[in-house]
């Protein structure tokens, strides 16, 4: 990149250092320095506009979804038609290559992220859960067995109270990983917490 090597300013590089040149600068010190200041600004600038997006939009399942097909993760992204923007979770292989690459390919977060909440509230509100959960806590404290099943019954409040980063925390403290073919979708979840 022209901008960026010293080369033009004058100087040789060497093994990873900067040494005086001995031939005479295209572009002077100053508009170097300046250039460079730049290139740091835009740098930081898309660092920040990335990993803003990742935080206002984080993927409910990222890192969690694996496909059997190609032996990959799949990875959040989106496509956006007119003024709305889809999100999908990507084998990387595709992101990589090609979908010819992976059967798969891509699922659309409106259908997974739904059927991996399902799954979750079901076994959460699950007897053998409210039971086992009642019987860790009896323990250290006195709750009653209805008292846990009206607070696991209304995980769907609970749910939209939280910001979507603490969404995506607790996924990943209950979500042990996600495997997708195109026959089935296998949810394993860490439950260790809550059954006895």
């Amino acid at each position: 990149h022209i901008l960026r090597n010293p080369l033009y300013i004058g100087k040789a590089v060497h093994k990873g250092n900067v040494y005086d040149g001995q031939h005479d600068p295209i572009i002077d010190q100053d508009s170097f320095d300046k250039v460079q200041v730049i290139f740091a600004e835009n740098i930081s600038q898309r660092t920040s506009r990335r990993n803003l997006m990742r935080n206002k939009t984080p993927a409910l399942l990222r890192g969690l979804v694996k496909c059997t097909c190609c032996n990959s993760i799949l990875t959040p992204t989106f496509v956006k038609r007119k003024s709305k923007i889809y999100w999908y979770y990507t084998a990387t292989v595709v992101n990589r290559r090609s979908y010819d690459d992976c059967v798969i390919g891509s699922v659309p977060a409106g259908e997974i992220e739904p059927l991996v909440m399902a799954y979750i509230r079901q076994v959460l509100q699950s007897p053998e859960t409210i039971t086992g959960t009642h019987g860790k806590l009896l323990d250290d404290y006195d709750f009653a067995l209805e008292d846990i099943r009206e607070q696991f019954s209304d995980f769907d409040a609970f749910w939209a109270t939280l910001l979507p980063v603490e969404q995506q925390r607790i996924m990943e403290l209950l979500v042990r990983g996600i495997t997708i073919n195109p026959d089935e979708v296998k949810i394993e979840l860490r439950l260790e917490g809550f059954r006895g």
